[in-house]
């Protein structure tokens, strides 16, 4: 069963409010000149064994949103720095089953990853998303899930998850 399906990012997130550790006010509104700027994640699967087979990340096919009626939006907080600052981020969360959620939902996973030769790339944000999407959230949700079809004596799995921003077209100061 998937834990809670989300997103990392909106355009009220860098923008506004929201910088990912070791990036600087300044950064911020040097990337922001750009004409384009994307995050990517790239999530691996780390062991205990060779493959995944207990616990998966799973992305969520942004064609089957059906609008904004499937997700909720939230904020993230994060605790004082070392300078006394605290920062907020909106993101966005699918509806729950008891919230009125869309079961038409279609996920996709990579069964049995293999910690040595394989990673998943996905698209955290982009300021200027290249696909038409009705519901007008420029990421991808995705969650973990533990895969019940698993061998009970499955241990948990460790996975490491790197973030890269990317930008276009603008001059560096």
């Amino acid at each position: 069963m998937a834990k809670i399906a989300a997103t990392q990012q909106s355009n009220q997130s860098l923008p506004d409010h929201f910088l990912p550790p070791g990036l600087t006010m300044d950064d911020a509104k040097n990337i922001l000149k750009a004409k384009r700027f994307a995050v990517i994640s790239v999530w691996r699967y780390l062991g205990p064994t060779q493959k995944c087979r207990k616990s998966h990340l799973a992305l969520l096919d942004a064609s089957s949103l059906q609008g904004p009626d499937d997700y909720l939006h939230f904020e993230l907080r994060t605790a004082p720095d070392s300078s006394g600052l605290s920062y907020s981020g909106q993101n966005f969360r699918l509806k729950a089953k008891e919230e009125g959620s869309n079961t038409n939902h279609r996920w996709f996973y990579f069964p049995n990853m293999d910690k040595d030769s394989e990673a998943i790339i996905f698209l955290v944000y982009d300021s200027k998303p290249t696909f038409d999407s009705h519901c007008h959230i420029p990421t991808v949700f995705h969650a973990a899930f533990f895969d019940p079809f698993s061998p009970p004596e499955e241990p948990e799995r460790q996975s490491v998850d790197v973030r890269i921003l990317l930008t276009w077209d603008h001059n560096v100061e």
